[in-house]
């Protein structure tokens, strides 16, 4: 396994040895449940690009909701563990991360571009609550591989994509902050103006 990349999930994740993928001698770079977390952000990024690609609008409200319950078991759960309500097998961890990184990305990549949030004419990074069954598969196929990994490449190959996953994320992230910032420099500039604003019915 590199050094250098469990060097940089260091500064997020405890990787504590037993609450983490191992595969003989070799411990993963994440504990389980941020595993899952960055499997799911790949596979929703997986899924955008193999379904049309990352040019999309925001989903309808019923595929929020839906989107919404995938990332309702990480709270219950990383809190109940943390409060030492109960203690839950790795594997189940790394589920309920998966179920919110598959999320992640639905909602930011459509922020990166004010103009195509609300476009009629894109199409949404979810266009109904059932899509949100293809990310949850593929990422369930890479958990899967995790969980009992074939071989050490594939393994370590495994660390290589979450790495990735959290370089696409950190991307997405800034990309996506960068234009609310100058949505929030715009508005305050014709504020100063006296301009009035404009509102988009879209």
């Amino acid at each position: 396994m590199e050094a250098w990349i469990g060097s940089v999930f260091s500064l997020f994740c405890h990787q504590l040895p037993e609450r983490s993928p191992s595969f003989g001698e070799a411990a993963f770079p994440l504990c389980w449940r941020c595993a899952g977390f960055y499997i799911g952000i790949l596979s929703s990024y997986l899924f955008l690009a193999l379904s049309g690609g990352t040019r999309r609008r925001l989903p309808r409200v019923p595929s929020l909701i839906a989107a919404s319950a995938l990332m309702t078991p990480f709270l219950v759960d990383g809190w109940a563990n943390t409060l030492g309500l109960w203690d839950t097998p790795g594997w189940l961890r790394a589920s309920t991360g998966l179920g919110y990184g598959v999320v992640l990305p639905l909602v930011l990549v459509p922020l990166v571009d004010r103009q195509t949030l609300f476009d009629p004419d894109l199409k949404p990074t979810v266009s109904h609550p059932a899509a949100l069954a293809l990310p949850l598969t593929i990422a369930s196929v890479m958990l899967r591989a995790l969980i009992e990994p074939p071989s050490e490449a594939v393994f370590e190959g495994l660390a290589i994509a979450v790495f990735l996953s959290f370089l696409l994320f950190v991307a997405n992230f800034l990309l996506a902050l960068r234009v609310g910032r100058a949505g929030l420099a715009s508005v305050a500039s014709r504020r100063a103006q006296g301009s009035p604003l404009e509102v988009s019915h879209g």
